[in-house]
């Protein structure tokens, strides 16, 4: 019987189910050779692989490579953020950023790179990986960058007053397939105002 791995994949809101963790990528190729596995990403992708030390696994964005030990992890490399990041769910990875500094993740751990500058902190992983469930999970986070993920999930344009830019908040949001249900909820929890035109949407 053949193992299933599930691959999500965060592209207009599609994701995908795969039979093992061979054949995986944006887009997906038809196949890998007999010896390593790479992949390059650009955006959010969640992924687990299952451990093969015969055929290694790597993932690579502009500014990190990804060798994967047989793990659960996220990696965020959207092209207009600064911030770059890996979270570890389970197992074990190995990071290199540009600098060809190394560092190694443990469970419950995220590798950070913003303007040259590496690090590790721990945290909630599944805060970071909620999203391919359906949910998103704030701690803190401005108003700016929870729309920011919500405009990327949902691919719509999402703008705010610079008032609710700066707003913080904590909570989970449940992301229906209804944009217009979602910015509902939306209002209700942030005490905010939502108005939908044109496929897009102005917050305030």
């Amino acid at each position: 019987m053949v193992a299933i791995h599930p691959l999500y994949w965060q592209t207009d809101r599609k994701y995908g189910l795969i039979p093992e963790v061979n054949y995986v990528s944006l887009p997906l190729p038809s196949s890998f050779g007999p010896g390593e596995r790479r992949i390059k990403v650009e955006g959010e992708i969640y992924i687990e692989v299952a451990k093969d030390t015969s055929r290694p696994f790597y993932v690579e964005t502009p500014q990190l490579t990804v060798n994967v030990l047989g793990t659960k992890f996220n990696v965020s490399a959207y092209a207009d953020d600064a911030l770059q990041s890996v979270v570890l769910v389970e197992g074990k990875v190995n990071v290199k950023a540009n600098s060809n500094e190394d560092f190694v993740l443990l469970p419950n751990q995220r590798f950070k790179l913003s303007d040259g500058i590496s690090g590790i902190d721990e945290v909630n992983a599944y805060d970071y990986i909620s999203w391919k469930d359906g949910v998103l999970q704030f701690r803190g986070e401005t108003m700016k960058d929870i729309i920011q993920r919500l405009s990327r999930y949902y691919n719509v344009s999402i703008t705010c007053t610079p008032e609710v830019a700066q707003k913080c908040t904590m909570g989970k949001l449940i992301l229906f397939d209804d944009i217009e249900q979602v910015m509902k909820t939306f209002s209700l929890l942030y005490d905010v105002q939502c108005t939908i035109e044109a496929g897009s949407i102005k917050i305030e």
